[in-house]
């Protein structure tokens, strides 16, 4: 849908839930350069009234690039089974992969 700007029947996700979810406090680590990763780190809680699964979801973009990409890439995501009222921190590992392209031109990343 983003990149080419025409709508989708299904978007990525998309799914039917019993409950409802919140999400707060969403911070990224410093990027790592010894590891060359960086941490996602936010809360879900459940604010229904049934025990329910969501598939969080972390998406990555360079809108100011200068290689063609997808708007939006799948880079990580974590599955949580969260009871009634309850809260959970999930924290998401994004690796150098996330941040990189391989160049056909220069052969490298």
């Amino acid at each position: 849908m983003d990149t080419y700007n025409k709508p989708v029947q299904f978007a990525s996700g998309y799914g039917l839930s019993c409950t409802t979810f919140e999400y707060s406090d969403i911070k990224l680590s410093t990027y790592n350069f010894i590891s060359g990763t960086m941490e996602v780190i936010f809360k879900i809680k459940n604010v229904g009234s049934r025990r329910g699964k969501e598939v969080v979801q972390i998406y990555v973009q360079n809108p100011e690039g200068n290689y063609l990409r997808p708007l939006k890439e799948l880079h990580g995501f974590a599955k949580v089974l969260i009871e009634p009222g309850e809260q959970k921190e999930i924290t998401i590992n994004l690796d150098e992969r996330s941040f990189s392209i391989y160049d056909e031109l220069e052969k490298n990343l």
